[in-house]
């Protein structure tokens, strides 16, 4: 949620003067009315960690990270399933060959 492209809130349970609570919510740019809405791609969630966790308030920090290879993937277990949160999970692929054009595996 926090690298996607929701809008993000923070409202804070104030109680005789003193925060008690903050609640965080995210909330999608625009309802299309179909029960769900998408929170981002994988490759844009993973461009706006890199960008949060190079710069400090801002401003570029540093370069490099050291990634362990599809870190951000394995994120939410594969078996995930809660009424809470439901989530959705789509993989693309590249689409078959079709006859006379080269697949992606000959072009490498």
């Amino acid at each position: 949620m926090f690298y996607g492209s929701w809008e993000y809130e923070a409202i804070p349970k104030i109680i005789a003067n003193q925060i008690e609570a903050v609640e965080h919510r995210w909330i999608p740019d625009e309802d299309h009315k179909q029960g769900f809405e998408m929170i981002g791609s994988l490759s844009g969630m993973f461009s706006k960690f890199y960008r949060f966790a190079t710069q400090d308030e801002g401003e570029l920090a540093k370069l490099r990270l050291e990634i362990t290879p599809g870190f951000l993937g394995n994120l939410i277990p594969k078996d995930y399933s809660r009424d809470v949160l439901p989530l959705w999970r789509f993989k693309l692929h590249p689409s078959e060959s079709i006859e006379g054009e080269a697949a992606i595996d000959d072009l490498a």
